[in-house]
């Protein structure tokens, strides 16, 4: 059988300040049949679609011109390199500041938020999604509240879901882990609840807050 799959890896850096909007710094590596819908549309349609689509698919964050690699080398991942500017949420105070856990590529909704199905679940391949983000925090300020470590896995363990978010030693840095994996292709409509809880749970976890606050 062939190992065909949807993955993605993607490894977000930003460094925070409380004054202006920040650069966020994004790279995003695509496998297998992520990596082939992206050489498709850019063979088939060209540069000025592949740019098109790919600020639409994130309009939200109104991101740079993606600059990729690996469009022949069909042998490593497809590559893209993108930033947006993003700005602290400041709740009515000036010494604390709510930064996202995840800035970028998270689910804000869950896509299956229906009360039943009718019909199967198909992903059409297994799915593996990881994201990576390192945010830096200037001197003058402290980490007050990092959101919870979480792993959900499924009964029948083809649906997991990982979570973490860990300060460095000296508190000057924070490293959010998430990792997504689907392991089945096809579901039918009678397991949709569980795979409706699975990605609820993900919304939950995924829309969380860094607390910080001025010394």
């Amino acid at each position: 059988m062939r190992n065909e799959r949807t993955e993605t890896q993607t490894k977000i850096f930003y460094s925070w300040t409380p004054e202006n909007q920040v650069t966020v710094n994004v790279e995003k590596s695509s496998f297998s049949l992520s990596a082939n819908r992206l050489r498709y549309l850019l063979m088939e349609e060209g540069e000025d679609e592949y740019i098109k689509i790919r600020k639409s698919d994130y309009q939200e964050h109104n991101i740079s011109t993606p600059q990729f690699t690996g469009l022949a080398e069909t042998d490593n991942p497809f590559v893209e390199n993108f930033s947006f500017a993003v700005k602290a949420i400041d709740y009515n105070s000036t010494d604390n500041y709510f930064l996202q856990a995840m800035p970028f590529d998270m689910y804000v909704e869950n896509p299956f938020d229906a009360i039943k199905r009718d019909f199967r679940i198909d992903f059409l391949a297994p799915t593996i999604k990881n994201t990576d983000v390192t945010i830096q925090i200037p001197d003058g300020y402290k980490i007050v509240n990092l959101p919870e470590s979480y792993t959900y896995k499924d009964t029948n363990t083809d649906l997991v879901f990982d979570f973490s978010v860990v300060a460095s030693a000296d508190e000057r840095g924070i490293k959010v882990h998430s990792a997504i994996q689907i392991i089945g292709f096809s579901y039918a409509q009678e397991e949709y609840n569980r795979i409706r809880q699975f990605f609820a749970e993900i919304v939950k976890t995924q829309n969380t807050f860094i607390e910080l606050q001025k010394l």
